[in-house]
């Protein structure tokens, strides 16, 4: 496997098989169905009210409208998937 089949590869494993739904969810955060998309409080912040966490399940990955921030799957908050969890 060349170089760059090596970075498509991880980078799928990173994004493509990961359901971000469930990954957010096993988190605590209740996820609701918005059409194309889910949406929930934001863990990050002091979200009481508004659902300004979403997330795209079908390129995984999130936005906080409520931060201005969002990323793949893999770089949730500046960090992995496991710093969020943790």
């Amino acid at each position: 496997m060349n170089q760059q089949s090596s970075r498509n590869f991880i980078h799928s494993l990173e994004t493509d098989s990961i359901d971000i739904v469930s990954l957010i969810s096993q988190t605590g955060v209740e996820l609701v169905p918005e059409g194309n998309l889910y949406a929930g409080l934001c863990p990050l912040h002091n979200d009481k009210n508004t659902l300004s966490l979403k997330v795209y399940p079908h390129n995984s990955s999130w936005c906080c409208f409520g931060m201005g921030c969002g990323g793949k799957v893999g770089k949730l908050n500046g960090g992995t998937a496991v710093d969020w969890i943790e």
